[in-house]
């Protein structure tokens, strides 16, 4: 799904509503940041309980790209 971008994250459908990059924001918080699926794993705190249930702690302490 990721490697596809076969999704709904904002990041993905401004695009193919020619939203500008920096105004596909996530819309279930609060932060302002760009909706996409780094975002949506180890940021959001919409998703932070089930973060906290399904993935090693360390992974969303202190998230990185690599």
């Amino acid at each position: 799904m990721f490697r596809t971008r076969n999704n709904k994250f904002p990041v993905e459908t401004g695009s193919w509503n020619n939203v500008t990059a920096e105004n596909r924001i996530c819309e279930l918080c609060t932060k302002g940041t760009i909706g996409d699926e780094f975002h949506y794993l180890l940021e959001c705190d919409f998703f932070a309980e089930n973060r906290r249930k399904m993935l090693d702690r360390n992974l969303f302490i202190s998230p990185n790209v690599l």
